[in-house]
C-alpha cells in the first residue's frame, strides 16, 4: 500500500501514509496506524522533540548546496501556491501542544482520501481497504467530504513568452564558495506528443551538453541536462554549479550551447536520429526492478492528476511517429532565441567567491584620491556595454510581454538601490539579442503571470476526456428548434464521451 511522493509524511496537499511489506499483513498494519491517528493525543515531551527537529530542518535549508537552493527557488516561483521555508521558520516556534490539540478537529473536519494499492491483492480487497480507512477516519473525527472548490490545486506559472525571466540572488550561506545556475525552457502541460519530443531532444543532446559544458569548458563539477516535470508541466532544464565561474557566465554558456543544439538538431543525420529514438524507447519500456518503483511511478500520476498509467507505452507509440523535421520544429519553438513562443527561466545563485571577486573589482576601480582611472579600463568598458545592453533588453518589460506578464514595476520597487548593477550583471548572463525580465519579488511576478491548467484538467487531455467532460459540436444555424436538437445530438454522438459532470 503506497502513497509515494518526494516528501515523506506531508505533501503539498496534506498528510500521507505509506506501508510496504507482505500483502497479507499490510491491511493489519494500516489499521494499526489509523488506530493511532484516531486516538492521537499531543504529548508535550514528544512535541518538544519534534518541534526542535523541524525547526532545525527548516534552518538547515540555508546550508544546502547552491544548485539545490536554485532549484528550490525555481519551485517557489513556478508553483502557483507554495509556502516558503522562511514562513515555516517564523511560525514553528509559536505552536504549542495546546494550539496543536485545538487545531486537530479543524484539520480533519473535511478531507478527501486518495489511495494506491499495488501488489498481490484483488480489486475487491483493495476497495475494502480504502473504504475501511475512510470509514475509520470519519468515525473517529467526524470527517466530512471536502466542499466543491477545495480540491487539490497544483498549478504552475506560465512563464512570459519571448522574454527570459531571470532571478538573481546571493546564496543563503555566505560561507559557501560555489555559484549555481538553473535554467528551464518550458514545454507546457502534459501532452504525450510534446512529452515525447522533449524527451527525444534531451536524449540526443545531454551527452554533448556534458561533453561541452563539463569536459571541455570545465564549468563545474555538477553539470546536468534533463527533462523536468513540475506538477505535470514539462520542461528542458540545465543545472550547473561551480566555484570558479560566476552564475552569469554559466547561464550564458547554457544559452550558447542551446542555440548550437537547435542548429545541430535541424541538420541531424537520420541514422543518429533513429538511434536516439531506439535508445529512448528501450529506456522507457524497461521494467521496474522493484515493486516500490512501480508504485512510485503510478502514485506520481495520481498525485499530479494526470492518471495516465500506461504512459511509457503510450509515449513510445508516439515516439515511433516522430520525424526529424518534427523535432527540429519543436526545438526551434521551445528553445530558439528568435521565437516569440519561447518561455525561459534562469535562476542565478551567486556564491561567496563570486561576490568577493566583485568587491575586489570595485576597490580596484577609480581612485578616490587622484581621480586616476585604474588599469581595469577593459573591465569598466565591458560593464558599461553590459549596462547599455541591459537598458535595451529590459525595455520590453515596460508593457505586457505577449500578453502573459505585465511590467514588474510593483515588485521592482522592492529591490535595493543597486538595481542598475543587477541589470548590468544580468545582461552578461543573456545572449546579445535576448530580452530579459528581472524578477525582484516572486509573489509579485506570479500574480502578473498566467497559470497553466491543473495537470489532467486542460481541455483535450486524455484523462479528462475519459472522466470529466463531454465534448461535442454546435448545431448549424438556420434550422428549426427540433432540427437544431437533432443536429446537436448527431454531432455529439460522433465524438462525445460519457459525462461525469
Amino acid at each position: 500500500i503506497s502513497t509515494k511522493s518526494n516528501m515523506p509524511g506531508i505533501t503539498l496537499l496534506g498528510m500521507q501514509v505509506s506501508c510496504q511489506g507482505y500483502s497479507q499483513k499490510l491491511p493489519v498494519l494500516l489499521d494499526l496506524l489509523l488506530d493511532q491517528l484516531a486516538a492521537f493525543v499531543v504529548k508535550p515531551d514528544r512535541f518538544a522533540v519534534v518541534q526542535e527537529a523541524l525547526a532545525r530542518e527548516y534552518a538547515n535549508t540555508a546550508y544546502q548546496q547552491p544548485y539545490q537552493w536554485a532549484m528550490y527557488r525555481a519551485e517557489l516561483l513556478l508553483n502557483y501556491k507554495r509556502w516558503h521555508v522562511d514562513q515555516y521558520q517564523k511560525v514553528i516556534g509559536q505552536i504549542t501542544p495546546a494550539t496543536l490539540t485545538a487545531f486537530l478537529p479543524r484539520l480533519l473536519a473535511r478531507a478527501q482520501l486518495e489511495g494506491l494499492i499495488v501488489g498481490n491483492i484483488s480489486p475487491d480487497e483493495a476497495s475494502a481497504v480504502v473504504e475501511g480507512a475512510l470509514a475509520r477516519i470519519q468515525a473517529s473525527w467526524g470527517t466530512a467530504q471536502i466542499w466543491p472548490g477545495e480540491e487539490k490545486d497544483l498549478r504552475v506559472v506560465k512563464l512570459p513568452a519571448g522574454v527570459t525571466s531571470v532571478l538573481v540572488e546571493p546564496g543563503p550561506n555566505p560561507k559557501n564558495e560555489n555559484s549555481a545556475v538553473w535554467v528551464v525552457y518550458q514545454v507546457g502541460p502534459d501532452d504525450l506528443r510534446r512529452n515525447a519530443l522533449a524527451g527525444l531532444l534531451v536524449q540526443l543532446a545531454k551527452r554533448e551538453a556534458f561533453n561541452q559544458l563539463r569536459t571541455q569548458q570545465q564549468l563545474g563539477y555538477i553539470v546536468h541536462m534533463y527533462g523536468s516535470n513540475d506538477l505535470g508541466v514539462q520542461g528542458i532544464a540545465f543545472v550547473i554549479q561551480s566555484d570558479k565561474y560566476s552564475a552569469a557566465h554559466m547561464a550564458l554558456q547554457v544559452e550558447l550551447f542551446v542555440q548550437q543544439t537547435v542548429k545541430r538538431i535541424a541538420t541531424l543525420p537520420e541514422e543518429e536520429f533513429a538511434a536516439g529514438v531506439l535508445e529512448l524507447c528501450k529506456a522507457k519500456l524497461e521494467k521496474p526492478k522493484r515493486l516500490s518503483e512501480l508504485a512510485a511511478r503510478w502514485w506520481g500520476e495520481i498525485y499530479t492528476g494526470t492518471c495516465i498509467f500506461d504512459r511509457q507505452v503510450a509515449e513510445v507509440e508516439v515516439l515511433k511517429t516522430i520525424k526529424p523535421a518534427d523535432l527540429a520544429a519543436f526545438a526551434e519553438e521551445v528553445m530558439g532565441s528568435s521565437k516569440d513562443s519561447r518561455r525561459k527561466l534562469a535562476v542565478l545563485i551567486r556564491g561567496s567567491n563570486e561576490l568577493e571577486q566583485k568587491q575586489q573589482q570595485q576597490q580596484i576601480g577609480v581612485s578616490s584620491n587622484s581621480g586616476e582611472v585604474s588599469s581595469n579600463a577593459d573591465r569598466t568598458t565591458e560593464a558599461t556595454a553590459a549596462s547599455a545592453r541591459a537598458n535595451e533588453a529590459v525595455a520590453p518589460t515596460s508593457s505586457s510581454v505577449d500578453g502573459t506578464c505585465p511590467t514588474p514595476d510593483g515588485h521592482a520597487a522592492a529591490s535595493n538601490s543597486g538595481s542598475g548593477d543587477l541589470a548590468g550583471y544580468t545582461a552578461t548572463a543573456i545572449s546579445a539579442n535576448e530580452a530579459f525580465l528581472i524578477v525582484y519579488d516572486l509573489n509579485g511576478f506570479k500574480r502578473g503571470c498566467e497559470v497553466y491548467p491543473a495537470a489532467g484538467q486542460q481541455h483535450g487531455h486524455r484523462q479528462q476526456q475519459q472522466q470529466h467532460i463531454q465534448q461535442g459540436k454546435g448545431a448549424e444555424s438556420g434550422q428549426g428548434a427540433t432540427s437544431d436538437a437533432a443536429a446537436a445530438a448527431a454531432a455529439n454522438a460522433e465524438d462525445g464521451v460519457a459525462a461525469k459532470l
